[in-house]
């Protein structure tokens, strides 16, 4: 019933969202930016190796994310390590904020514990056995998805789902996003377990069990501190540029300067810019 009840909202959603999204499906795969700049037709090309680039590593779910402040420098320190044990794509995770899918220590606890119960309490079995096996079977299924497209071993190579997922839908890449639901599943995979520990606690008990669940998670999750806080105050160079009159445009150097931080003042110093950033064909001009 759960995965008839699954199978009807999803081919549901699909055809309710599918009229909105086939003028978005039809420019990426049919006509790839047709008629558009050159550079922004270059951003419709997705070769295989942004897929390897952009997908996940098994250790990505198992190491805390880089800007935690307690946790952190494991982080750093594995990732500077991993890297010198092999000689290909194999050890090298992606960019931070693809490769931040770490699954929290309390709720692979929980997975650990709900595995335990399936084999050793009948009872847990029994009210909860049948939906756990699909979570995981669920999670299991995106977290194989989420890897390479490809590895080798012994000097064969063993393709994985997301090559041949590519092969039909090459406008998506970055694969190691299906960690955020992975993380889902196993949250609900936990919470059951955790349920199921605390089904005789009093409600004192209880309350400071589930305290103590809440500030572990807190922790391991944290990005704070130091503070987030992002200067507004235009920068010495755009604010010069604010002040010459006329409509003109300017290039943009060096190459790798942020996009998104001259987007955000460009309301205010009302300039075209032009970037010759890594994305451009034009990167080596």
């Amino acid at each position: 019933e759960f995965i008839i009840s699954g199978f009807i909202i999803l081919v549901t959603s699909g055809s309710l969202s599918f009229p909105f999204l086939i003028s978005s499906v039809k420019n990426a795969l049919v006509e790839r930016g047709a008629g558009q700049s050159l550079a922004r037709q270059v951003s419709y090309q997705r070769p295989l190796l942004d897929l390897v680039s952009l997908s996940a590593r098994p250790w990505d779910y198992v190491v805390p994310a880089q800007d935690n402040p307690w946790l952190g420098w494991i982080s750093k320190r594995f990732y500077s390590w991993i890297v010198t044990k092999g000689g290909d794509f194999k050890v090298v995770s992606g960019p931070v904020h693809e490769r931040s899918i770490f699954l929290g220590f309390v709720s692979m606890a929980g997975l650990l514990l709900n595995i335990y119960f399936l084999f050793r309490h009948p009872e847990f079995k029994k009210k909860y056995g049948h939906l756990s096996v699909i979570l995981a079977l669920s999670s299991l299924g995106l977290f194989i998805i989420s890897m390479p497209p490809y590895f080798f071993f012994k000097g064969v190579t063993f393709y994985l789902p997301s090559y041949f997922l590519y092969q039909v839908l090459p406008t998506f890449r970055t694969y190691s996003r299906l960690g955020l639901f992975v993380l889902m599943l196993v949250v609900l995979i936990a919470s059951l377990a955790f349920s199921y520990l605390a089904r005789n606690l009093s409600r004192k008990k209880l309350t400071a069990y589930f305290l103590i669940l809440i500030v572990l998670s807190a922790f391991e999750f944290a990005n704070v501190p130091p503070f987030k806080v992002e200067s507004l105050k235009m920068p010495q160079g755009l604010d010069y540029i604010s002040k010459q009159t006329g409509n003109f445009n300017f290039v943009v150097y060096p190459k790798e300067f942020n996009v998104a931080d001259l987007l955000v003042f460009q309301p205010q110093f009302k300039k075209g810019f032009l970037n010759f950033h890594s994305q451009s064909p034009y990167y080596k001009l």
